[in-house]
């Protein structure tokens, strides 16, 4: 049983060091989304997550039903986890409210139905609490954010550093979001992240083949 356990937890710490390239969907309506979506999967995008505030459960369900199987499968949700039941995703998410995963009770999150289970964070307070059984979390921002004016680093390099390596010895990937453009992703990398997450800059062009030609040869 501790053999089992050792192997385990160094798997999940191995697999929390490895480099990994999410992305988030638009802030607007983006007319090439369904098909854009695909083409990244196809490049390597490890998660694509689908936030759609303001859409109505159908809406999302619509728009994950025009979707091909393998990319939905890459598709992490924000909102209307329920829809886990009908479609096969890759995952959910949720808010950060500095809980830990076990103070979660929605139904949804049991293990059959979804592979990954997500949150973000916007601060390093309860630190270790705070990212206790999640598979990866998003902490933003990290660098100025490209879509939210304004928002800025509430930590210094040594206390980032501290909560990184902390995060790896529990198997937990850390993407960096808020800042990260092409020529960031490198210096995120160099921080210690071991995922970064495109948003604001993933969306910037405003044609499917000049953003699937930009990002091509980063996610692979």
């Amino acid at each position: 049983m501790g053999t089992a356990f050792s192997s385990f937890r160094q798997l999940r710490v191995a697999e929390a060091r490895m480099r990994r390239i999410f992305a988030i969907s638009p802030e607007n309506e983006f007319a090439d989304e369904i098909n854009v979506v695909p083409k990244l999967v196809e490049s390597g995008l490890e998660a694509y997550h689908l936030r759609r505030p303001q859409e109505s459960s159908r809406d999302v369900a619509d728009f994950l039903g025009r979707m091909p199987s393998p990319a939905r499968e890459k598709v992490v949700l924000h909102q209307h986890h329920e829809l886990a039941e009908r479609f096969e995703i890759g995952g959910l998410h949720w808010k950060d409210n500095g809980d830990s995963a076990d103070a979660y009770s929605d139904p949804m999150e049991n293990r059959h139905r979804v592979r990954t289970r997500s949150r973000s964070l916007h601060s390093l307070k309860n630190w270790a609490k705070a990212i206790d059984g999640w598979d990866y979390v998003f902490l933003s921002p990290v660098f100025p954010s490209i879509s939210k004016a304004g928002y800025e680093v509430e930590w210094n390099l040594p206390e980032l550093t501290h909560a990184l390596d902390q995060a790896t010895e529990k198997g937990v990937t850390v993407a960096a979001l808020g800042g990260i453009c092409k020529e960031r992703i490198e210096d995120a990398f160099q921080l210690g992240f071991s995922g970064v997450v495109l948003h604001g800059t993933l969306w910037e062009d405003q044609e499917i083949e000049p953003i699937v030609r930009k990002w091509r040869s980063i996610f692979s």
